[in-house]
This record gives C-alpha cells, structure tokens and sequence, in this order.
C-alpha cells in the first residue's frame, strides 16, 4: 500500500489544520510507527502525549525516548490522555471503529492518520536510499560511518533491535532530527513510499 493512501484529509483540509501551540495525542507509542511519530513531532517542536497497552517494562523501544519531553500513559488510554490533547494519530494498523478513536471522535478531538503526518512534515533533508540485494546493511553502515567522521550527524531511529528496511521504518525515519537520511529500502519507488 503507497503510504499517502494511509491520508484520511484532502490536501486543502490538511493545508487549513490549525497546528500552532497544539499537543498530539499518539496511540501506541511502544510500536515502531508510534515511536517514531512522537519522535518526529518533538523534533519539530510540538508537545505530545503518548499512550499505550503495554507497561512500561515491555515498552520495547522507550530507550528512544531519551532527551524527549513526552508523558506516556501505559497500560491503556485513560480519560486524562484525551484532556490533554487536540489531535490523535492512531497506528495505521487500529481499526477505523476501534473504542478508543470513538472516545476522542466524542471529546471532538481530530485524528490525524499516517499517511497525513507524512503530507505534514515532510523530509527537510537530503535523503540517501540503498537498495538491492546484497550488501544494503553495510553500505548503510559505512556511509553512515563516513558521514560521522566528516561532522554529519545522519538521522537515526534508534529502535534497537530493528533493521532499517522494515515497513514504515525508512519513510519516518527521513522526517527525525538530521543533517542526511541515509537508509536502508526495500522500496520499490512507489511514490509515497519516501
């Protein structure tokens, strides 16, 4: 599926989203996606709140979140998250109708899809893909490698564990703090995909 599928507003309603001084609200910030949309979101200067089925302990990737300011609420989606926030951003894989869109759809508050957030802040760097067959993860390595040595500080998902090339991984990883978005793709250059 191209990644601006996953837009649920028309680039005019998107273009009118009053954005100044708001907190996002994002669901599942213990996955991948939810992770690096909060990420994203601090990076360019908006507060967010985060929440999450899991406990803190199995928050896999909460490390990431070293050096953020983000209050997450684990172990659900308590009635204070939808208080504090003015826009939601589910993960893309939450049912339309799934309780928790409906509660914030009820306290009026907008939901914010993936595929918008990509149309939103879209990468304000250069960006290098490495594909292929063979040998993808080392060149990635390497010219990230090069990269620090000469004082460029790549943008980095910080996701342990986890490979570049993995679903949304590439596409948002080019939207955190960085001089160079080098990454490893899988892309096949469907547009949306980066």
């Amino acid at each position: 599926m191209n990644s601006l599928e996953l837009s649920s507003m028309s680039d005019e309603e998107l273009a009118s989203l009053d954005l100044e001084n708001k907190t996002f609200g994002v669901i599942g910030v213990c996955g991948v996606v939810g992770n690096l949309v909060a990420r994203i979101l601090m990076d360019r200067g908006y507060s967010v709140v985060g929440t999450d089925i899991s406990s803190k302990e199995d928050c896999r990737f909460y490390s990431s979140f070293e050096g953020y300011d983000i209050e997450i609420f684990f172990g659900g989606h308590p009635e204070e998250f939808f208080k504090k926030i003015d826009f939601i951003v589910p993960p893309p894989s939450m049912p339309k109708n799934a309780k928790v869109l409906k509660l914030a759809s009820d306290e009026g508050i907008k939901v914010i899809e993936l595929g918008d957030i990509f149309k939103l802040f879209t990468p304000e760097k250069p960006v290098m893909c490495i594909g292929g067959t063979n040998g993808k993860t080392t060149t990635t390595t390497l010219l990230k490698h090069i990269a620090y040595s000469a004082g460029i500080s790549p943008c980095e998902h910080n996701l342990k564990g986890m490979q570049g090339n993995n679903e949304f991984i590439p596409s948002l990883q080019t939207r955190l703090n960085g001089d160079l978005a080098i990454l490893e793709t899988g892309t096949d250059g469907t547009p949306g995909g980066l």
